[in-house]
């Protein structure tokens, strides 16, 4: 016991237990204290913005809330419904990029939600950090969808994600996102859509027989985008998936069109399992920029395999070789 003990004054002694740190977090505009506030938090190799399936620590009525930060490199995400993320980065010695740019004094990007970073060892315990966040405001994105020719696409359908990644559709008001939007083309290949400040826009376009096409827009902006969405061609194809012994593997499970982005899945989107020789049935496979199909087997690795359309012979077979756990 004694030893642990020891031990553990050591540890904290050379700086590796957390602080428990106190932010006091309101609105930017009219600096009333804001309850509520999500705050997640997780270690990092390269700043992030993408909040953890860790639970997260909540603001109470004062604005006020205590995270315990390690000293390792950690990432801040501060989410509430109706306001702009908010992120902050604490390190114990900061990154060669960050410090050549405070060396610089470079102005702070007043558009980026991760413009603040910290050193861990200057926090302390009883020191509120005050943290600002800003309400959301909204642009209009006018969007024309065309083909190839340039003549309008009438009812394609278009979807305006406000962050670039989401781990499934749904979970945006719960990280204090605006929803995903889904509008479909008048007859001129027209709609209206909405961006948001804070926040990376993405709007796709897609419909039968093309290939998808998307845009982002940063922040809250009026603008007009014209989407072209190109033909596409198709070859029959199957896939076989082997180990690598070259042994067929059974009941391999091969998926395509479902995005990883919070949208749900495309026109073209397929799902299928290997027989006892490793083969899938012949599928269709689209000549689409991003022909990635997602391999899983039981007791393998997970693999991504990108088949290079020019290179298939209709009817053939491409195949997948997985490794073991």
């Amino acid at each position: 016991m004694l030893r642990l003990l020891v031990l553990t004054l050591t540890v904290c002694a050379l700086g590796a237990c957390s602080k428990p740190i106190p932010f006091q977090i309101a609105d930017a505009l009219s600096a009333e204290p804001l309850e509520g506030v999500q705050i997640y938090r997780h270690s990092v190799s390269i700043f992030s913005l993408l909040p953890s399936s860790r639970p997260p620590i909540a603001s109470d009525f004062e604005g006020v809330a205590t995270v315990n930060i390690p000293p390792n490199p950690t990432n801040l995400t501060f989410l509430r419904q109706g306001y702009e993320p908010a992120a902050i980065g604490v390190f114990r010695k900061m990154p060669a990029v960050m410090a050549a740019r405070a060396k610089l004094e470079c102005p702070p990007d007043l558009d980026a939600a991760w413009q603040r970073l910290l050193c861990w060892d200057d926090l302390m315990p009883r020191v509120d950090v005050a943290v600002l966040m800003r309400p959301l405001t909204r642009g209009v994105v006018e969007v024309f969808v065309r083909d190839e020719a340039g003549l309008p696409v009438r009812d394609c359908e278009v979807l305006g994600a406000t962050f670039l990644y989401l781990p499934m559709p749904g979970v945006e008001p719960a990280w204090g996102f605006p929803s995903l939007q889904r509008h479909f083309t008048d007859d001129n290949g027209r709609t209206l859509m909405t961006s948001w400040s804070g926040l990376r826009n993405r709007f796709t376009a897609r419909t039968a027989g093309h290939d998808e096409v998307h845009a982002d827009v940063d922040g809250a902006l009026h603008v007009s985008l014209e989407l072209r969405l190109p033909i596409l061609q198709w070859k029959p194809h199957r896939l076989r998936v082997i180990d690598q012994k070259g042994k067929p593997i059974e009941g391999a499970t091969l998926t395509y069109g479902q995005p990883r982005d919070g949208t749900p899945a495309g026109p073209h989107a397929f799902s299928t399992t290997t027989d006892r020789d490793g083969y899938t049935p012949e599928l269709s496979l689209p000549n689409s920029e991003s022909l990635l199909i997602e391999v899983k087997a039981r007791g393998y690795r997970d693999r991504m395999t990108a088949p290079l359309w020019r290179a298939l012979e209709p009817g053939g077979t491409w195949r997948v070789v997985m490794e073991r756990k």
